[in-house]
C-alpha cells in the first residue's frame, strides 16, 4: 500500500509535468542540429510554461537536469522519421461473444501488425533505407471503434469488426539506438516526425493539406477521413522567396530581408512597397498553384493586395479539406500577403486555441504570445535553427508538448499494446 508522500508525489505529477522538447533542424540550415526547450505543463491552471532554448550540436549534448523530466518529446527532419496515423481493421471470429480482456489483448496485436504491414515498406521507401534498416520509436493507440460505434473500452460489448486506429512512428535503427542516451532521465519519451504534430492537432474533419515550409522545401501532410501521413515534398521554401527579391534589386540576401522587414512595419514608400509586392505575388502564385495542384482545382491563385479581409474569413472551397500552411522559417510581408488568398497560414494563437492552454515564459503569463528570450540583460538575437522571431514562441513546439495528450483517454489499450509490442519499439 503507498504512503501518504507517495500518494502525494503521485497527485502532483499528475498535476504538472516537466517536459523536454528536442527539435531537429533543417537538413539544408548551416545551424544544423537541435534546438532543446524546457516545458512544464500545469494540467490544473491549463498552463504550459516554456523554459529558454538552447542549441545541441548532437544527442550528447542535450543537457540533464538533476532530476528526471517526466516526458520528452523528439521532433525529427522527415528524412530521419515517418510519422502515420492509420486505422487496422480486424475480424472477430464469433461476433455474438461479448470481448474479454484476452481477446482484445489478441485484436489490437493483429491490428498492429496489419498497420506495420502496410506502412513499414512504404516508410523505409519515404526515407531511402532497406526494411531491415527501419524500426519503430513510437506507436500508441488513438481511437478504436466496433461495427462503426465509436468505444472507449471495447470489452463486454459484442460485434463482428473492430476498428483500431493507431499513430507510429519509424525511424532508421541507428537512430532509434540513440535514444538509450535519455535512459534514465525522461520518464516517457514521443517521437514523431516534424510537421505532423501540427497537421495532427490541426487537420481535423473529413481532410485536408498542411504545408509546413521550411528555409529550402516543403514538405506536405495529407489527412483523408482518419489517416493521416506524408504525401510528398517540393523544393520550394522560404529562402527561395528571399532570393527572388535579392535577385530583383541586384542585392544580398540580408539586405533583402531588410528590406522586406522595412516594407512590413511601413518604412518605406508606397512606390516601393507595390515593386516589392509585385514580386511577391509572384512567389505566392508559385506556392498556391502547387496546393491548387494538390486537390485538382483551380481556385486560389488569384491574390488581391488591397484590403484587410483576414485569412479565416476569406471564401474557400472546402470540398478539398483545410489548406493550412506552416512557415517555420518567417519571411516578413510575405505571410501577409498570403493572409488574402484563401488558405490559412499557421499561428501559435490557432494551436492554442485548440488545445486550450495558456502559454507563459518567466514573465507575466499573456494568450499566446511569450516571448523566447526571458533572461537579465537586452534579448540575444534569435538563433538560425528557430522559426520565429525572437519576440514569440514556435507553434510546433507548444504542439509537441501537447502532442502526448492527445488520446490520454486510451489509457487501458495502450498498456495492452505497450505489453505486446515492447519487443517492436526502440525504448530508452
Amino acid at each position: 500500500m503507498a504512503t501518504l508522500g507517495e500518494r502525494i508525489g503521485t497527485i502532483l505529477k499528475r498535476a504538472r509535468e516537466h517536459f523536454i522538447v528536442i527539435e531537429e533542424a533543417d537538413s539544408d540550415e548551416a545551424g544544423r542540429g537541435f534546438t532543446v526547450t524546457p516545458a512544464t505543463v500545469d494540467h490544473v491552471e491549463q498552463r504550459v510554461a516554456l523554459g529558454t532554448p538552447y542549441h545541441a550540436n548532437d544527442f550528447r549534448s542535450v543537457r540533464r537536469r538533476l532530476f528526471p523530466f517526466d516526458r520528452g518529446v523528439v521532433v525529427l527532419d522527415g528524412r530521419r522519421a515517418t510519422t502515420v496515423e492509420s486505422i487496422a481493421r480486424v475480424r472477430r471470429e464469433v461476433i455474438e461473444r461479448p470481448i474479454d480482456e484476452g481477446e482484445l489483448d489478441t485484436l489490437v496485436f493483429k491490428a498492429l501488425w496489419e498497420f506495420l504491414n502496410r506502412y513499414r515498406s512504404w516508410a523505409a521507401k519515404k526515407m531511402d533505407i532497406a526494411d531491415l534498416d527501419l524500426t519503430l520509436a513510437a506507436i500508441e493507440v488513438i481511437n478504436v471503434s466496433l461495427d462503426g460505434h465509436r468505444l472507449l473500452n471495447p470489452i463486454g460489448f459484442r460485434g463482428g469488426v473492430l476498428a483500431v486506429g493507431f499513430r507510429g512512428t519509424f525511424v532508421p535503427r541507428t537512430l532509434a539506438e540513440a535514444f538509450n542516451r535519455f535512459h534514465g532521465w525522461v520518464g516517457e519519451l514521443t517521437v514523431a516526425e516534424r510537421g505532423s504534430l501540427l497537421a495532427s492537432t490541426l487537420l481535423k474533419g473529413s481532410g485536408g493539406y498542411l504545408l509546413d515550409v521550411g528555409e529550402q522545401r516543403t514538405t506536405v501532410f495529407i489527412r483523408r477521413d482518419e489517416d493521416l501521413a506524408f504525401l510528398r515534398e517540393f523544393d520550394w521554401g522560404a529562402a527561395s522567396v528571399i532570393t527572388a527579391v535579392a535577385e530583383h534589386f541586384m542585392s544580398s540576401p540580408l539586405v533583402a530581408r531588410e528590406l522586406l522587414t522595412a516594407v512590413a512595419h511601413g518604412r518605406t514608400s508606397e512606390r516601393f512597397a507595390r515593386a516589392v509586392d509585385r514580386v511577391l505575388r509572384l512567389k505566392a502564385t508559385q506556392l498556391l498553384e502547387y496546393i491548387d495542384g494538390l486537390s485538382g482545382k483551380r481556385k486560389l491563385t488569384s491574390i488581391k493586395v488591397s484590403g484587410s479581409k483576414p485569412a479565416h474569413d476569406a471564401a474557400v472551397d472546402r470540398s478539398a479539406g483545410d489548406r493550412l500552411v506552416h512557415f517555420r522559417a518567417s519571411v516578413p510581408r510575405f505571410q501577409t500577403l498570403l493572409s488574402h488568398a484563401p488558405i490559412s497560414c499557421i499561428s501559435a494563437d490557432q494551436v492554442c486555441s485548440a488545445r486550450g492552454f495558456t502559454v507563459v515564459g518567466n514573465a507575466p503569463p499573456s494568450r499566446c504570445r511569450s516571448p523566447l528570450w526571458r533572461g537579465e540583460g537586452p534579448p540575444r538575437p534569435a538563433p538560425p535553427w528557430r522559426s520565429e522571431a525572437s519576440t514569440t514562441f514556435s507553434a510546433e513546439t507548444f504542439a509537441a508538448v501537447m502532442y502526448p495528450y492527445a488520446r490520454r483517454e486510451y489509457g487501458i489499450l495502450n498498456q495492452l499494446l505497450r505489453r505486446r509490442a515492447r519487443w517492436l519499439i526502440a525504448q530508452p
